[in-house]
């Protein structure tokens, strides 16, 4: 007991002296002060703006108002560099660095012009707030402002200007972005700097969506093109985009309510969507609520039909590249045509969203933060994925996302350490995927060639068979539905150090722990009856998994001299990831089709990693767990000078990471049976290594009072990348086993013998993928006289991406396909593979009119891709897989927009925006998008404020 008690007094004795030494740093600190004036270029004082200063080392952000003088005052600041903007209605915004020198007052006076140019912050790209102009990276913010003018459906619609970006999915709930050639799990999500990703997500295709968060509730949103897995860790491969939501606002010298109502509604598919905030602040406590319902019904194509000629046209090229390699394309691509104007089935989405935000504040240094998100959708569907435009319709019945989070922060407690920071967080994400798969009717769309060898009683299309030039017919084959559950919780420790005059060391630990589990249920049905003959339920996708991972992040920049800047980070994370054997994995017949194939594999690899696929029986069987363990250190190096007249040339080298996600190592699952003599398997890969990126990036920004821009050049490598492998094994029929005959031919009759066909996929590591491209961007104020002034904003990327390792499925395709006379012009060879199909260029043009006084504004926007060239093979020659909107998405496009709005009253301020989107109705495929985009549809949205403060 004694000893006990003397363990818990030196603790005591350790925390008291801790108290005292910091309570005495802080209040030996001397106070310095930044005034200054704000001007127009005619020399008249500016009232009213609104002056903001962050200190660079706390992130502690302090806002005042310019005097009827034009005068601002900040007084009582600790010592330390202070990035200040202005911002005022009408007038393009300014920044500048401020270093303050104990008890020194810093004058800092600025001049702003007419127009819309807004001072870009980034917090997301140095872990700490900075001017965007000052990163050695390429920077996208999207300001609350914008996003209210803009009124975007989905967070996607947001920051598609980029030059970097593209979106993967036409139904706005769905959208994720593909950032410099790369999606998916390539591309990591973050919420106010935590992580949205989570290993469910693999890397083609299938990604988180950023649109899980309510647009009306978005402070801004930054994309961080290129890595930052030094900072973020895993994930942060091809860009970083971090999300930033509204919090509470603190009230100093009195209390405030504010009261916030946004409508929106779209007339091509009735879109309608409403939300509500409200919120408190006083000196020592404030919160914020809100909640936001919508209704997003099937929407519309543009003007111009599909016709079935064109289907037809690209089907019989498909055709021949499948049978090229041995996959049976025809039997299920979906020929049909569509009328212009016509509804995209199975594009709607539906649900609610909502949160708290509760801070409290014990003095002007410190804050403790607790955060609630709610998110509830429901019935997100992926247009034209069901017939009859395909054979296998998507929905994601609900989509459930849980979050709490808790932060405390301590800022400016000695000059040598501005902040303290530590948090945690849980999050439970849980989403239903219900999928409808049918076979395309023999004699429909597709017919036996003349004469035709035996075929076996198949009731998809055999590969040895042609189009009819009908329409596709479809029977039902299967309807299943899989329930997934991720829940995840971890802690961040972070500490902002000053080791010397002009630097800053930011540096932290953090943890997660990630567990997921499915449910699976599917029902089999006759193709000549319609009956179910067969019912599973109960049964799982993949097994029970864990991942575990540890990082340590370092981030350092040191200013040695006025025009030069080095910043610099490193960290360390160590991965552990289990699956173990779980009661009804793997699901139905699948152990015993997988228990016939993995000998094939292994004595026949080809593309397949056998070893990898091995560990698939012992999971299977329940006699072993798998396990893996993965130590990786990534770092990054860069420079940026600063030129007076404000030019900023930059350079940087990073390194990034993936950590292959359950779906990558761990997903065995039989996805098509036609029925019991053809499958579709999934195989494990338990020998999948982490992706490793190396990127070097270089450019120039500029920042003046009428101008601003970038122009960089990038050139990455990724090694280990992962893609699908594929191949296809006849089996001998094993009724006892579950497998009949019929699905392929073993032995010429009469009469012949059939075995079951088994088309087989594998996440592999294909060694080496190359990118290189360049993006600019520049926006630039006019004046037009007293009246306002013309903001043109231009942004154009080029993007070129290799495979250095294609299979030889892809290699068979490039080299009878590619650089001739077929339907497409592509390009490409065996030593110079395409990655993914991206179009060369990608481009935004958009000028913008703001009024004098800011109270109304018109912008037209034209923004779309050059046509796609360089197409991945795979994607134009896997059966199950290829279908038309693959080849209707290579012709490029182009969208033309207007939009524009008004604000309207004082006491109960309202804004309104009124738009035209794709105003020609064009009817065009964005690449990755299984539907066409929506057609013309008239938009208006509105914002109403109230606020009322009282002393």
């Amino acid at each position: 007991m004694y000893s006990e008690n003397n363990k818990i007094s030196r603790k005591l004795i350790l925390i008291g002296f801790l108290s005292v030494f910091f309570a005495q740093n802080i209040l030996a600190q001397t106070t310095s002060s930044i005034s200054g004036l704000v001007k127009d270029q005619n020399e008249a004082v500016i009232a009213g703006a609104t002056v903001t200063a962050t200190n660079t080392g706390s992130d502690g952000q302090i806002t005042t108002i310019t005097d009827q003088n034009g005068k601002y005052h900040f007084k009582e600041l600790s010592p330390g560099r202070y990035r200040v903007k202005i911002a005022k209605s009408g007038f393009s915004g300014a920044g500048a660095n401020v270093s303050v020198s104990d008890g020194e007052n810093t004058v800092q006076d600025f001049t702003i012009g007419l127009g819309s140019l807004r001072e870009e912050v980034t917090v997301t790209a140095a872990k700490g707030l900075r001017a965007t102009v000052e990163i050695p990276q390429s920077v996208t913010v999207v300001s609350e402002t914008e996003i209210q003018d803009r009124r975007p459906v989905g967070i996607s619609e947001a920051y598609e200007k980029s030059p970097s970006v593209l979106t993967t999915d036409p139904n706005p709930y769905r959208s994720r972005p593909q950032i410099r050639g790369l999606q998916s799990s390539r591309i990591l999500v973050t919420v106010d700097g935590e992580r949205l990703n989570n290993a469910r997500f693999s890397a083609d295709f299938v990604g988180v969506s950023p649109s899980l968060v309510d647009t009306s509730q978005i402070q801004t949103v930054e994309v961080v093109a290129g890595s930052s897995s030094s900072l973020y860790g895993s994930d942060a491969v091809g860009g970083t985009v971090n999300i930033i939501t509204k919090g509470a606002s603190r009230e100093k010298d009195g209390r405030r309510i504010d009261l916030k109502v946004d409508g929106d509604y779209g007339s091509n598919n009735n879109y309608r969507k409403g939300a509500f905030a409200l919120g408190y602040g006083e000196k020592h406590i404030a919160f914020r609520a809100n909640i936001a319902r919508f209704q997003f019904p099937n929407y519309h194509l543009g003007g111009e039909g599909i016709t079935r000629e064109e289907v037809l046209k690209f089907g019989n090229f498909a055709r021949q590249a499948g049978n090229a390699i041995g996959q049976n394309v025809i039997g299920s691509y979906a020929v049909y045509d569509f009328a212009g104007n016509g509804e995209v089935l199975n594009s709607q989405a539906r649900g609610y969203l909502g949160g708290g935000d509760l801070q409290f504040y014990p003095n002007d240094k410190q804050t403790v933060r607790i955060r609630y998100q709610v998110n509830r959708y429901r019935d997100l569907g992926v247009g034209f994925s069901g017939s009859p435009t395909g054979v296998n319709k998507a929905n994601t019945g609900f989509s459930n996302v849980d979050k709490f989070s808790g932060r405390y922060e301590l800022r400016e407690i000695t000059n040598w350490l501005p902040r303290i920071q530590i948090s945690g967080f849980f999050q439970e994400y849980k989403r239903s995927l219900n999928e409808e798969r049918k076979s395309i009717v023999p004699g429909s769309s597709c017919v036996a060639v003349t004469p035709a060898p035996p075929q076996p009683p198949t009731p998809s299309c055999p590969a040895n068979t042609t189009f009819t030039g009908n329409a596709s017919v479809f029977s039902l084959a299967t309807i299943a539905k899989t329930v997934s559950q991720n829940a995840t919780k971890g802690w961040d420790a972070q500490a902002n150090f000053i080791p010397f005059k002009n630097s800053l060391l930011v540096t932290g630990v953090n943890y997660s722990n990630e567990e997921s589990k499915d449910d699976f249920a599917q029902d089999t049905y006759s193709a000549t009856t319609g009956l179910i003959t067969a019912r599973l339920s109960d049964v799982r996708n993949v097994p029970k998994t864990g991942y575990k991972n540890i990082g340590w992040y370092n981030q350092f920049e040191v200013t040695p001299i006025k025009y030069f800047r080095v910043t610099a980070g490193l960290r360390y994370d160590d991965w552990k990831t289990e699956a173990r054997p779980t009661a009804g994995f793997p699901v139905g017949n699948t152990a015993s089709i997988i228990a016939a194939i993995v000998p094939r594999v292994q004595a026949s690899p080809g593309s397949f990693n056998a070893a990898g696929a091995a560990g698939t029986l012992a999971l299977a069987n329940g006699t072993a767990k798998l396990s893996t363990h993965s130590k990786v250190w990534t770092y990054n190096i860069g420079a940026t000078a600063f030129i007076p007249g404000g030019i900023n040339p930059y350079v940087r080298y990073s390194t990034s990471f993936r950590e292959p996600g359950l779906t990558d190592r761990f997903l065995v699952r039989n996805f098509f049976s036609s029925p019991n003599v053809l499958s579709f398997v999934g195989l494990t890969n338990t020998e999948l290594k982490a992706e490793r990126g190396r990127d070097f990036d270089i450019g120039v920004k500029f920042s003046r009072n009428r101008l601003r821009g970038d122009f960089a050049y990038f050139k990455s490598t990724i090694s280990d990348a992962t893609g699908t492998a594929q191949g296809s094994y006849c089996l001998s029929s094993n009724p006892a086993v579950g497998m009949l005959g019929g699905g392929c031919l073993i032995a010429p009759g009469p009469p012949p013998t059939l075995g079951h066909l088994a088309l087989v996929f594998q996440t592999v590591n294909f060694a080496k993928v190359d990118r290189h491209g360049w993006e600019a961007e520049i926006e630039t104020d006019i004046p037009v006289g007293d009246v306002g002034s013309l903001t043109p904003y231009f942004s154009i990327g080029y993007i070129k991406a290799t495979n250095r390792n294609p299979d030889a499925s892809r290699v068979t395709v490039l080299n009878q396909f590619y650089n001739s006379s077929a339907p497409l012009e592509l390009e490409g060879s065996a030593t110079d593979a395409p990655f993914y199909s991206l179009p060369k260029y990608k481009y935004s043009f958009a000028p913008k009119f703001t009024s004098a006084n800011g109270k109304w504004w018109a912008e037209y926007e034209l923004r779309g891709t050059s046509k796609v060239t360089r197409v991945d093979p795979g994607e134009i020659s896997f059966a199950q897989a290829t279908q038309y909107y693959y080849f209707g998405a290579y012709k490029g496009f182009q969208k033309h927009s207007i939009r524009g709005g008004f604000k309207l009253g004082k006491e109960l301020p309202m804004t309104v925006t009124l738009g035209v989107d794709n105003l020609l109705n064009k009817t065009y495929y964005s690449l990755f998008q299984p539907a066409p985009a929506m057609g013309r549809t008239f938009t208006i949205g509105t914002t109403i404020s109230w606020s009322k403060f009282f002393k």
